[in-house]
């Protein structure tokens, strides 16, 4: 009965402050040449009965019709007992032909609403508003968020995931903390001891609590709250989309999170990877791994939790994240090569009572390196069924995809008093590039050579001198030839 009520309280700190809104956010997806669907989310408490089947979205050429295609439900199940927290209403528009560029502070796409109510940490009460800039009209799709945003913080929950995903390979996020909005460029301002930044029960608000944070690559939220008032507390995520080096749009989702600190006896299940087996380094709940295509990423996250709930052991459920992922975990994966996670037999699902064992195994090819290298984050989590204020802990691992060793191409081609540029890789990315005779030599990264005559250079590494690969420069001598005018017009006459 006492879980019953905990969950209860969650839910009131959830719907019954919050009226019949709680958060939004603003995506778009392109479907031809400067054409557009846009996408509206909104989160709203289960009991509301007033979003009607039609939104409007303020866009710089004209409102935007957005109509109701789902609700998508976000449940809570307790025991036998299960309650709805907040409903996602997803709205997508017309194809929307957008002409011309947008201008430097670029194209904004809005939505508000009538109804933000007082939390913990805003001091007055607004409207609700949100939007979405696009900076460049080329063609992309916006990074998109996905439709079941955590939102339970308690002495046991110390990270939310970023719960989104890139709008195409090719893209660079990055993750900021951003204050709600009651009209555009406003922020809403917060009590005292709270900001953007700070949203939660922080160190400010009471010293036992530990920082706040945000990965601004990957984008997860690290808090440890131990002290603050139940109930809801207002924040916002931005992310910003990066194209070679330029800002081309920014998205950001406004949800609320719930607040329930009250002491209880579950503890974390433990779960960690075995460093010393294989070769991950590890920062507290973090492990890094560094291949290159042709290798494969292989480790095992092991879990146990000897807690009891009630009389019976408990069970342990995993579930994983990341854009690499296969099926169940991604089933939209961009990636043709992708990381496959399996239950370590005797286990053969990945629900188990006590302990929880699954191997992680990702063969790695060039599509994941792309043209410079890139990290993948993977969020592997491992919950137990207490309810209704279960224990989870989430490990986070960052796999570096870095470019292959050696030169390429082996054969370059060049004419007589040209240089060529250099491009390799070496394990310690540290170069040296030489010649046979050593009259060319250069410790750059992307050297230029100019040679007079065909031969070999060999490039090292910069730390153990070894041989790395070589690349044959091919010098063309080129032919002189006799030009003649004839009533205006240029021959070649001699060859």
């Amino acid at each position: 009965m006492k879980k019953l009520i905990l969950l209860f309280t969650i839910l009131f700190a959830l719907s019954a402050q919050a009226g019949h809104f709680i958060g939004s956010n603003i995506s778009w997806k392109c479907v031809g040449p400067s054409q557009y669907i846009f996408e509206l989310v909104m989160y709203v408490d289960c009991s509301s009965t007033i979003v009607g089947p039609v939104q409007y979205l303020n866009g710089p050429q004209g409102s935007i019709t957005a109509t109701r295609e789902a609700i998508v439900p976000n449940n809570d199940t307790c025991g036998t007992t299960i309650s709805c927290i907040y409903n996602a209403h997803v709205f997508k528009s017309d194809t929307i032909t957008l002409v011309g560029q947008p201008p430097a502070a670029g194209w904004n796409f809005s939505y508000s609403d009538c109804c933000r109510v007082g939390s913990e940490n805003l001091s007055t009460i607004t409207g609700h508003f949100n939007t979405a800039v696009m900076y460049a009209n080329n063609n992309l799709h916006s990074p998109q968020f996905y439709r079941d945003p955590e939102h339970s913080i308690t002495l046991y929950n110390k990270m939310f995931l970023p719960k989104s995903e890139k709008g195409q390979i090719t893209d660079s996020l990055h993750y900021v903390l951003a204050a709600p909005l009651s009209s555009l460029n406003t922020s809403i301002p917060y009590k005292t001891n709270y900001s953007a930044t700070n949203p939660f029960p922080n160190p400010s608000t009471n010293v036992a609590n530990g920082p706040i944070s945000i990965h601004p690559t990957s984008g997860h939220i690290k808090f440890d709250a131990k002290v603050g008032n139940t109930g809801i507390y207002y924040y916002a995520t931005e992310i910003e989309q990066w194209q070679n080096g330029i800002l081309v749009g920014v998205v950001r989702r406004d949800f609320p999170a719930t607040v329930y600190l009250l002491p209880h006896t579950n503890n974390t299940p433990v779960a960690e990877i075995d460093t010393a087996t294989y070769d991950l380094q590890r920062v507290d709940d973090t492990y890094t791994m560094v291949v290159r295509p042709g290798d494969t990423a292989r480790f095992e996250v092991n879990s146990y939790d000897f807690d009891l709930n009630g009389s019976n052991p408990q069970y342990l459920t995993f579930s994983a994240m990341g854009n690499a992922l296969d099926a169940p975990w991604n089933m939209n994966s961009p990636y043709v090569s992708k990381a496959q996670i399996q239950p370590i037999f005797p286990q053969t699902i990945f629900t188990n009572p006590v302990t929880n064992d699954v191997e992680f195994e990702w063969a790695i090819a060039p599509e994941h390196a792309g043209q410079h290298g890139s990290t993948h984050t993977f969020y592997l989590s491992v919950e137990d069924d207490v309810c209704a204020v279960s224990s989870k802990r989430t490990l986070t691992v960052d796999v570096i995809v870095k470019l292959p060793l050696g030169i390429v191409p082996d054969t370059l081609a060049i004419c007589s008093g040209d240089s060529v540029l250099l491009e390799g890789v070496t394990p310690s990315e540290t170069y040296l590039w030489e010649n046979a005779n050593q009259s060319f030599s250069s410790s750059k990264k992307y050297p230029y050579a100019n040679v007079s005559q065909s031969q070999y250079i060999y490039l090292k590494d910069g730390v153990s001198t070894d041989v790395i690969d070589s690349v044959y420069i091919a010098v063309t001598q080129p032919e002189y030839f006799a030009l003649a005018m004839n009533n205006g017009t240029l021959y070649v006459v001699d060859s």
